[in-house]
């Protein structure tokens, strides 16, 4: 549902999961992960109480950690919130995000004129269709980066590494004749125009 944009739906399921089993940390994981949605008071008392628990799995802790620290982000009481990320399971990765968001949140580029200036600047730019944007790159290279820098847009779906290319590679080479190399249109018997 989440990736078919089914936002309202996509939530109402992760808060269901939640219900039935209020130990696991995924459902909140996921709700965190969506980009646009926002914690309640409710919920931030709901995840604490989990944390409190004694007999909380390490990945569900991890996974309440990591929830409960951006909440406590958008909610804009950031030195809690780093607290949560600094958790010993916590992440480096999780720790390093809002340890950014904290120096800016407190730092001189507290003044976001520039940044309204830049933005107000580029309304009307770019490109309004819906296609696909594929970034591929070497290991270590960024793309993980870029992709979750497009992906904090609330219209932006980023899908992580697919399995897709390497399976059509697979495909390819199986299909293979000697001295013919095979192309994507002859890939589950398919053609391209």
């Amino acid at each position: 549902m989440r990736i078919a944009g089914r936002f309202s739906e996509s939530v109402a399921a992760y808060r269901r999961s939640a219900e039935i089993r209020p130990e696991f940390g995924t459902p909140w994981f996921s709700l965190a992960n969506l980009k646009t949605f926002r914690f309640t008071p409710e919920d931030i008392d709901a995840m604490k109480a989990q944390l409190a628990r004694t007999d909380l799995d390490n990945e569900d802790r991890l996974q309440f950690e990591f929830a409960l620290g951006k909440a406590l982000e958008d909610a804009a009481d950031y030195a809690a919130s780093f607290e949560s990320l600094l958790s010993r399971q916590c992440s480096a990765a999780s720790r390093s995000r809002l340890f950014r968001r904290l120096h800016y949140a407190r730092g001189p580029t507290n003044d976001c004129s520039l940044q309204h200036r830049v933005l107000k600047c580029a309304q009307g730019l770019g490109c309004p269709a819906a296609d696909p944007i594929f970034i591929i790159g070497l290991p270590r290279a960024g793309s993980t980066l870029i992709e979750q820098i497009l992906a904090s847009h609330s219209q932006v779906e980023g899908t992580r590494e697919l399995p897709d290319v390497p399976g059509f590679a697979l495909e390819l080479g199986s299909l293979e004749r000697p001295g013919k190399p095979a192309n994507l249109s002859s890939i589950g018997g398919t053609s391209v125009a």
